[in-house]
């Protein structure tokens, strides 16, 4: 069987104008993690990157370079738009209007509450319904199992490896949501897989960052 290593981008920039780059702590949890690869001998076949800058950068700063030929660029693997999920959030819940400008544990606690809404219909006339990104997670899935590789690196987001790992697990949409919420930046999920299936092997590791770092582990 093929390996796929699941590995969230690193640490963005939260409550900026531009969520889409990496912090300098993102940027050494991904060179951190690049060492880690190296000195395991870690050799992947193919790398997947979804296309957003956040997701190319852990890549770039892993300090792994690959050809075209081992370098697949993929919408499919792109997050889900929560900043305008939120944006949106927010103009139906007058209580929550400066949830926007609250504290993280106030913004996440709001976007469980939206992100259920979004997986039952709503707010889809806004953004990407949520059944056409769980339909192109399915596809990443696919692309995967069908790439002809042995060992296989994607990085992409929280709420596209959420829901890969939830549709293997079959569990409620509530529980993607959880899932979601716990991915450590540059937290490492692997599972085994062929051309018809695809089995948990572990999730959201962070052996790249050693007992006396925690200011790396970051959500």
């Amino acid at each position: 069987m093929g390996e796929v290593f699941w590995v969230r981008h690193g640490q963005a920039s939260f409550g900026t104008e531009d969520y889409d780059r990496l912090t300098k702590t993102g940027t050494e949890q991904a060179r951190m993690l690049g060492e880690y690869v190296k000195a395991n001998a870690i050799q992947f076949d193919v790398a997947v990157t979804g296309t957003l800058k956040r997701q190319l950068d852990t890549l770039n700063h892993m300090g792994i370079s690959y050809s075209d030929q081992k370098y697949i660029p993929s919408l499919l693997a792109n997050e889900f738009d929560f900043e305008t999920l939120m944006q949106v959030y927010a103009q139906y819940q007058p209580c929550d209007s400066n949830l926007l400008k609250s504290s993280k544990s106030e913004y996440f606690r709001a976007l469980r509450v939206a992100f259920q809404r979004w997986s039952q219909g709503e707010f889809s006339g806004h953004l990407e319904p949520y059944e056409d990104f769980s339909q192109r997670v399915t596809e990443l899935r696919s692309l995967v199992c069908h790439s002809g590789h042995q060992k296989v690196l994607v990085i992409s987001s929280g709420g596209v490896i959420a829901t890969v790992l939830g549709q293997l697990l079959n569990v409620p949409i509530s529980n993607v949501i959880e899932l979601n919420l716990q991915m450590k930046n540059t937290g490492i999920s692997r599972c085994f897989f062929n051309r018809n299936t695809m089995r948990i092997s572990s999730f959201n590791e962070s052996p790249h960052i050693g007992h006396h770092q925690d200011q790396y582990i970051t959500y």
